[in-house]
This record gives C-alpha cells, sequence and structure tokens, in this order.
C-alpha cells in the first residue's frame, strides 16, 4: 500500500500539573463543533493505529516524537485536514491532501518538555470526511522528570549542632531515566563538611522508581562557627546532556551539581528576649520612629562546658563589639542578680539612638554585630539586627 507523511512539529508549551495540552498550528481552525466534510457517493473510512501512545518518561527540555498512522479503508478518497486548537504552539504544515483507499499517512507529532510533570499529555485533532468519524484525536502522555534528582529536595538540614559532636544527614542522588550514571567526587565548602557516596538500598530504588544511584552521607567532623551556617556539597559526574535550567553541557563535559547545607551551632550561649529568632540568630526590632529611637535587652546566658579543659564560666568576657552599622549601639553587661552553678547570664542592650538617620536594615543591609570572647570554644559570636527607621 502507498503512504503518504504529514508531519506535526512544534514546541510544547509549559503546563501545569494534571492540565490537557492541545497541539495545533498553522492550519484553519474552527471554534464549536466542526462539520464533516461533503461526501458524496461511496464513503470513506478512517482507521488509526494505536491513536494513543505513552512515552514512559523523559527528561526536561530534551525533544521526542512519535509517528501515528491514519489508514483510509473505505471506498471513497479519505481528506485529512487540520482541527480547532486550545493551546498556543507553533507547527509546521500540515498538508492536505486525500488519500486514495487503502493509502495510510504518517503524522509526526513532536514535543519538547519544559518542566517536570508527573502526567504530561499532549492531544491533536485531525479533521476528516469519515461520516462516522469526523475528528480524530491522536495523544501522547507520559511523565517528565529531570535527568538526575536529589533526595531531600532543596536544602539538607542538620539542625542544631551541639559542642564537639558529630552531626551527618543522609539524602540519595538518582535518576529515572539513566541506566548507569557516575558520581566523580563530592566535595564540602569547608573542610569540616565532608561527604562519602556508595549503593542505593534496594527498597529506596523501589521506592523512588529509580533505574540509578547513589546514597551520599554529609557529617560534620569538627568544629563550625558558632552561629547560623550555609555550607555546600559540589557534586561532580559524567551526566551529560541538558542542566536543570534548560543550558547544554558541551560535549564530554558532565555535569556538577550543588547541595546547600544549613544548620546552628549554638556553642555555650543560648539567647532569648522579645524579638529574638534563635532559628536565624536575629533580633528583629521592627518599625522604629528615627527621632525617638529604641532600645531592646536580650539575655545569653552560658553553660560550663566539659572539654574547655580549665576554663571557669565565670571567667567568661566579651573582649570586643563590633557592629556594620556605625549608629547602632551595643553593649554587654553581667547580671549581677543571676546564681547557678555552672551557668553565668549576660544582658544584651542593642539601641537604635533617638535622632539617628533613617534606615533599613533588611535583606543585604541588615546590621551583623560580632562580638569576640575570650572562650576557648567561642571565640568569635555573631547575630543580626533588623529594623526600619523613618
Amino acid at each position: 500500500m502507498n503512504s503518504r507523511t504529514w508531519i506535526l512539529g512544534g514546541v510544547v508549551a509549559a503546563c501545569a500539573l494534571g492540565a490537557t495540552v492541545w497541539i495545533f498550528g498553522s492550519g484553519q481552525s474552527t471554534t464549536g463543533t466542526e462539520a464533516a466534510l461533503p461526501v458524496e457517493g461511496d464513503k470513506p473510512k478512517a482507521r488509526v493505529h494505536d491513536p494513543e501512545y505513552d512515552f514512559g518518561v523523559m527528561a526536561v527540555h530534551e525533544t521526542a516524537s512519535h509517528v501515528f498512522v491514519i489508514e483510509n479503508v473505505g471506498e471513497m478518497p479519505l481528506s485529512l485536514e487540520q482541527g480547532a486548537t486550545t493551546c498556543k504552539c507553533t507547527l509546521s504544515n500540515l498538508e492536505k491532501g486525500l488519500l486514495a483507499p487503502g493509502e495510510k499517512a504518517e503524522i509526526e507529532l513532536e514535543w519538547t518538555a519544559k518542566e517536570r510533570t508527573k502526567s504530561f499529555q499532549q492531544k491533536a485533532k485531525i479533521l476528516t470526511n469519515d461520516p462516522y468519524r469526523a475528528a480524530i484525536t491522536l495523544i501522547v502522555r507520559g511523565r517528565i522528570e529531570t535527568v538526575v534528582q536529589i533526595e531531600p529536595s532543596g536544602t539538607w538540614e542538620f539542625g542544631q549542632v551541639k559542642n564537639h559532636m558529630q552531626a551527618d544527614l543522609t539524602g540519595v542522588m538518582y535518576s529515572t531515566i539513566l541506566d548507569d550514571f557516575r558520581i566523580h567526587s563530592i566535595e564540602g565548602s569547608d573542610p569540616v563538611l565532608v561527604a562519602e557516596f556508595g549503593p542505593m538500598e534496594d527498597s529506596v530504588r523501589e521506592r523512588l522508581q529509580a533505574k540509578s544511584g547513589y546514597a551520599i552521607r554529609a557529617r560534620l567532623a569538627g568544629e563550625i562557627p558558632i552561629g547560623r551556617f550555609q555550607e555546600w556539597l559540589t557534586i561532580e559526574t559524567d551526566i551529560e546532556g541538558a542542566l536543570p535550567d534548560g543550558r547544554r553541557l558541551r560535549e564530554g563535559i558532565g555535569m556538577t551539581l550543588r547541595v546547600s547545607i544549613n544548620g546552628l551551632r549554638q556553642g555555650p550561649m543560648s539567647v532569648l528576649g522579645p524579638g529574638w529568632s534563635n532559628t536565624d540568630m536575629t533580633l528583629r526590632m521592627g518599625a522604629i520612629q528615627a527621632s525617638a529611637g529604641k532600645r531592646a535587652t536580650l539575655s545569653m546566658f552560658l553553660t560550663d562546658l566539659d572539654d574547655v579543659g580549665d576554663f571557669n564560666i565565670n571567667d567568661f568576657e566579651v573582649e570586643e563589639i563590633t557592629s556594620t552599622l556605625s549608629f547602632l549601639n551595643v553593649t554587654v553587661e553581667k547580671d549581677p542578680n543571676f546564681k547557678a552553678d555552672g551557668r553565668k547570664k549576660l544582658d544584651i542592650h542593642v539601641e537604635v539612638p533617638p535622632g539617628s538617620p533613617p534606615y533599613e536594615a533588611t535583606g543585604d543591609a541588615v546590621a551583623k554585630v560580632k562580638f569576640r570572647t575570650n572562650h576557648p570554644s567561642a571565640k568569635e559570636y555573631e547575630m543580626s539586627v533588623k529594623f526600619v527607621s523613618r
């Protein structure tokens, strides 16, 4: 039998999860219900070989195509024409033509996956003059994934890290697309942050529907500075192709990924008080009238540690206080009324003086206050101060 080929080529529009996408292009389109083209004499009859195609899984930013076959099994010529559309896509011409009885037409749909989704679907509608099948709907569906994924996604959190205590995190790096890939190296942004990788457990692989992957363990192998910290793991692989943002790697260059690692080392100090957040070590003073100023007081409690030698907590001193904001006054004084074995209490006074210039201590302009101490395990302590004065 003879065959002819029509091509529907286009770029898939970015779609929300579960949304239906219609492919359409430069052919004539109608609104409402399409009417079958006129029929004269004996009738044409359209038969579609597999009108739905499930491609399984493909990578974000990759392009794929599939050929559908329509056959005229009737006794009169069968006309094919692109139908109505509901999604804005760019297509090459769908040539209008007639299929003689017994002829077949190949229609190729091409799409480029723009974003990750579990229920990707596209449809192309073809109009015919078959009186019993005025429209044929061709469907492609499947799942779009990034070529490699990391779990947990986003930032890995150590939480609160105690003094001289090792902390570790575990995760996985895997692919539902690649049968195999290799990790060349994993490095931490600080020598204290170390990581290692090994085989992924079968139960994890099954749960993630992964074809390949590795288990990753990150740990703190030493002291991290007191306060909120953010470090990075840099993972170098042999994966080639597109980066998560769509940029293409040069041939022979493997994909490098970074994982953000956050945590909080409190050390021997703990701070309490109105406006204080221990999560990001920040004092929020709110809105301030510049002419009136504002003063806030925090309580800092210090605890004796067993691993600092002969240091006595009663000998603790703040040797220097510095601030990135010149007019911000910060002072520290011992609370003489606080009595507790192995503990000490200091009052931290933070003041925006009356008559200070208007200022927004937010975002990148937040005020940073650093305390230099004589404590062997807490040489420096840093906090942030946020406010808006007008």
